[in-house]
């Protein structure tokens, strides 16, 4: 099947026969989650073993201490053990309990009064005397009401010890078997316990624990404790039974029986954390008898189902899986522990099937989602493979298609599969864009080495038509003047638009937001265009907006030039309007003209660099790219609505703000438009420069100083008699000097501030960054006559107010 795969050329032919391996996978997936379960039911099997263990010795020890912890209470009891490390004044039960073991057994020798009436009382019981013989004689009254003041002080505090200490009833019982005292029984029990009625019932336990105390006498020792479980009859559990036999100057006198019910083993053993809710938790004595909250006393040893409580029994712990009596297996983990120093098994098991059930309905629901998931998509995919593989054919035709056209088709190409054919002509495609790519590159660099060749003489050109324009008089001579003005205000602009290009593509354009009213720059607008609009027969219309906003107020008119520019020339003999519109708080400017318009293909290229829709134009067909660079620039967007035939609209949308507090300014103190009288040095290796810089700056009033090189500015600054206004340095002079160099020169020889600013044809994106950087100003060739009148002034606005 996989070989028919690699082999198959048509793709929607594989497309099949992919789905039938995916639909054939399911097998192996099958199998791997049998092998997972397995895996899985091992781990669990584990770590429910391991789980289990590790409780089990906490538990094991808990029981452990609760038994002997019975042993020293009744040690307590007899006054015989420490009050479990607390003192008497903060354990005042046990305190009680001492007091009532001495003065009723130990009969102190200081207290002889006391100490007569409990042997008499003692000795009357003993006889078997009722209770009215005790009241037959004044003096049996007296003893008779003292012995019930010695009960009514010390029942209440053995009653508080005992549910202190989870004592389900206290026994006194004299050395010849009679119940003397009895915490829930009170002091007149008096039951026999060598009558023998006592075999079987309540008491059964109780005189079972006095026979063992009874057949020990001789081997009795203050160490002696007897300790036995006993069926409850009627609940299924058994009650703990501790003994103690007192002693007077080593006399036995009596014994004191602590009686427990089991309810604090079965509040340990059922606080077992149980796994799936279904664990079961029991001790099971020697004899095989279970003691547990979870199960019922039972005449079947415990052992014949669970292999694990043998050893248990015999001092080992086990872990292991058996069958119950009712098929289940279960798993059972087993620890001895230590009962009244006999070794009993305690046991925790769980059936292991709710362990697993879960794991294999999660498996199987997990299983059943993927199988099913793997059918959906393979019969969606069998279904919808001719409408995916619809697009991949026509794309693969359409790729042949080019590819022929382009000649680089090959014979036999159809022998191929389609997705090698679709490989092919995307390398094919990003040939193409790659060759594509280095033309562009090719033409941008040319355009930057004509540019720059052509810039020098360009900027010289102006310089000498701006000085020679007050020199020609006759009405000819200012004619052919006047045209050779504007065919260099063309090319001009030209060489700008190619700057600002090339500005934009470098991020070097500063941007300065202000506060301003629209209608002044439109107002700007009309007057500069009105002329042009009426020698090309258009109408131009400007509808006044007094609104404010905030932007860059010279790339706003930089744009809006631009688009005036387009719609007149497209426009002639028609209508042109721009305007505003408000909407809310947005101001929306449009340029509209009723011209030829354009169709949606043209609109979509119009942005373009480079891309004019006619050959009318004279221009590079820069102008909307600037538009749209400088649109995103200041955060303005830009959108165009245009049909052929019935012109375009170009609209600006940018946010209205409140009109600022416009301050009064002094007609005395505005510059004059002129400016005074300055000092200019302009250094420049290219000897015809220098003469039309000169032959404008002086005509413009300025002193004038020229240097070629470092060294002869060098010179020139010995011999000036005054200090310099204005520094116009060319960036790159001959061998390897700078302007930068000079404006460091010039920082270092004079003491006195001055104005520096940079020329250069130099438009890459490298220089324009590198002057960003700088922080100079920087002019770039060709330099207009305005822009260099604008430097005057601003050095002299800078000097004035240096001198203030």
């Amino acid at each position: 099947m996989a070989l028919t795969l690699i082999a198959q050329r048509n793709l929607s032919v594989r497309s099949k026969l992919i789905l039938i391996c995916l639909s054939l996978s399911v097998l192996p997936l099958l199998l791997f989650a049998a092998i997972l379960a397995f895996t899985f039911s091992e781990n669990m099997t584990a770590q429910g073993y391991e789980h289990l263990a590790s409780v089990q010795d906490v538990k094991r020890n808990q029981v452990s201490e609760l038994f002997k912890e019975r042993v020293a209470t009744a040690q307590v009891f007899v006054g015989e053990a420490p009050s479990h490390g607390m003192s008497e004044n903060n354990t005042p039960a046990l305190h009680y309990l001492k007091e009532f073991s001495i003065g009723v057994m130990h009969l102190t020798p200081d207290d002889s009064e006391r100490t007569a009436i409990l042997k008499s009382l003692f000795a009357e019981r003993a006889a078997a005397s009722s209770a009215s013989s005790l009241s037959t004689s004044a003096g049996g009254l007296i003893r008779r009401a003292y012995y019930d003041n010695i009960h009514a002080d010390f029942h209440t505090r053995l009653r508080s010890f005992s549910e202190r200490f989870a004592i389900d009833d206290m026994y006194l019982i004299e050395r010849r078997g009679r119940v003397v005292y009895s915490v829930k029984k009170g002091a007149y029990f008096g039951e026999d316990l060598k009558s023998g009625r006592y075999s079987t019932g309540v008491d059964a336990g109780l005189a079972s624990m006095f026979e063992k105390v009874a057949t020990h006498t001789e081997a009795l020792s203050t160490d002696s404790v007897f300790t036995g479980f006993y069926p409850y009859p009627g609940r299924n559990h058994f009650v703990n039974y501790v003994a103690k036999p007192l002693f007077e100057f080593g006399e036995l006198v009596g014994v004191v029986v602590l009686q427990y019910s089991n309810e604090s083993v079965c509040r340990l053993l059922g606080g077992f954390a149980h796994l799936a809710g279904l664990s079961e938790t029991y001790l099971v004595a020697p004899d095989h008898r279970l003691h547990s909250a979870l199960t019922r006393i039972t005449e079947r040893p415990a052992s014949m189902d669970n292999p694990a409580v043998a050893s248990a029994l015999a001092g080992l712990s086990a872990r292991q899986t058996y069958s119950s009596y009712d098929g289940a297996q279960v798993l059972a983990v087993s620890t001895p522990v230590d009962v009244y120093g006999e070794t009993w098994a305690l046991v925790t098991e769980i059936p292991s099937q709710p362990i697993f059930n879960e794991m294999y309905a999660t498996l199987g629901v997990g299983l059943a989602i993927v199988i099913g998931v793997i059918f959906i998509i393979g019969v969606v995919a069998w279904h919808y493979s001719g409408v995916i593989t619809r697009p991949i054919k026509q794309l693969t035709l359409l790729g042949d298609e080019l590819l022929e056209q382009q000649g680089a088709g090959a014979k036999g190409d159809e022998q191929q599969d389609d997705i090698r054919r679709i490989e092919r002509y995307f390398y094919a495609m990003r040939e193409a864009m790659l060759s594509e790519e280095a033309s562009n590159q090719a033409k941008s660099r040319f355009l930057a080495a004509a540019s720059h060749d052509l810039r020098q003489p360009l900027h010289a050109m102006g310089l000498f038509i701006s000085a020679l324009e007050p020199y020609v008089e006759d009405a000819t001579g200012a004619k052919h003047m006047r045209r050779l003005k504007s065919s260099h205000d063309s090319l001009t602009k030209l060489f700008n638009a190619l700057m600002d290009m090339a500005r934009l593509e470098a991020c070097a354009v500063t941007v300065n937001k202000e506060t301003f009213c629209v209608d002044s720059l439109l107002s700007t607008l009309e007057g500069e265009y009105r002329a042009q609009a009426k020698a090309q027969g258009v109408r131009l219309r400007v509808a006044h907006c007094g609104v404010y906003i905030h932007t860059d107020s010279l790339l706003l008119e930089r744009m809006l030039r631009n688009l005036l520019t387009n719609a007149l020339r497209y426009a002639e003999g028609g209508k042109v309007l721009m305007g505003c519109r408000r909407r809310g708080d947005r101001l929306f400017i449009q340029v509209c003209d009723n011209g030829v318009g354009m169709t949606r293909e043209q609109q979509q290229e119009v942005f373009k660099a480079f891309v004019q829709l006619d050959k009318r134009s004279d221009g590079l067909g820069l102008g909307l790219s600037i538009v749209e660079k400088t649109a995103k620039l200041l955060e303005l967007p830009l959108s165009l609505q245009s049909a052929s035939g019935k012109g375009s609209v170009f609209t600006l949308e940018a946010p209205r703000v409140a009109k600022p507090d416009m301050p009064q300014v002094d007609a005395q103190t505005e510059l004059a438009a002129v400016p005074a009288r300055q000092l200019v040095i302009v250094l420049d290796d290219d000897q015809e420069i220098l003469q039309a810089m000169e032959a404008l700056l002086t005509g413009w009033g300025c002193d004038v100083v020229l240097a070629r090189s470092l060294m002869e500015l060098g010179d020139k600054l010995d011999t000036l008699s005054g200090a310099p206004d204005l520094l116009l340095a060319d960036v790159e002079l001959a061998n390897g000097e700078n302007g930068v160099a000079a404006i460091e020169l010039m920082s270092q020889r004079l003491q006195t501030p001055f104005t520096p600013a940079l020329i250069t044809g130099d438009t890459s994106v490298a220089r324009m960054q590198e002057a960003a950087k700088m922080g100079l100003l920087m002019l770039y060739k060709p330099v207009a006559p305005a822009q260099l009148r604008s430097l005057l002034m601003h050095a002299q606005n800078q000097r004035q107010s240096e001198t203030v």
